[in-house]
């Protein structure tokens, strides 16, 4: 199984709740022979140091310093500078200061084993199990067909604000750790992951019918 996994209208709750457990459910999948791919490059930027400790070797490790240092760079050739700062409305809006901030929550998604390689947009994502990160845009509907386009099987997509996106060719599944969002949206929330399952459904929120 090659398993994509994403987000995207992210708040607070994403990097303390829904990416971390994502996260670890990326490590089951490559225990248990999987492979696992992440992406959107702007989004690991401020957090590229940590995910530079995974990988296998230096050569890994120089390709993911260079797709950082590209995006940074394209940026400031716009005249935006990425670093300090956050370029997304709805990440704002979701209580996200920076975008360092975003990427310190974001990178939890992908667990916690080795980097094996970092591939370009859409590149065939090898045939040995492990993690995989992918130089795509920030874009989620973009990065989702890059990893799709390498063969991704599936997506989980991690998502506070709510976001409809989807794949013509894999599903995707759906992933929120905030009670009003889950509330509001039940037909595009699949799983809500909350602090204390008992305690939620006493307040009247169905959990289980999203299974």
């Amino acid at each position: 199984m090659v398993v994509a996994v994403e987000c995207g209208g992210s708040d607070w709750t994403s990097g303390i709740a829904s990416n971390p457990a994502v996260g670890y459910a990326a490590d089951l999948i490559i225990d248990n022979g999987g492979r696992v791919v992440f992406s959107e490059t702007t989004e690991i930027i401020g957090g590229e140091h940590i995910l530079a400790k995974r990988c296998i070797n230096d050569k890994v490790k120089e390709k993911l310093f260079k797709a950082v240092s590209r995006v940074i760079e394209r940026a400031k050739r716009e005249g935006i500078d990425l670093i300090g700062t956050n370029p997304s409305p709805g990440n704002i809006k979701g209580g996200l200061s920076t975008i360092e901030e975003k990427s310190l929550g974001a990178i939890l998604k992908s667990g916690s084993k080795p980097i094996i390689d970092i591939l370009e947009y859409g590149e065939e994502i090898p045939k040995e199990k492990g993690c995989y990160f992918m130089d795509t845009p920030g874009q989620d509907v973009k990065s989702i067909c890059g990893m799709v386009s390498g063969g991704a099987q599936l997506v989980i997509f991690t998502t506070r604000r709510g976001t409809p996106t989807g794949n013509p060719i894999a599903p995707v599944i759906k992933v929120t750790s905030n009670p009003d969002t889950f509330k509001k949206m039940p037909d595009i929330i699949d799983i809500y992951i909350c602090r204390n399952h008992r305690e939620e459904r006493n307040r009247g929120r169905s959990w289980e019918k999203n299974f």
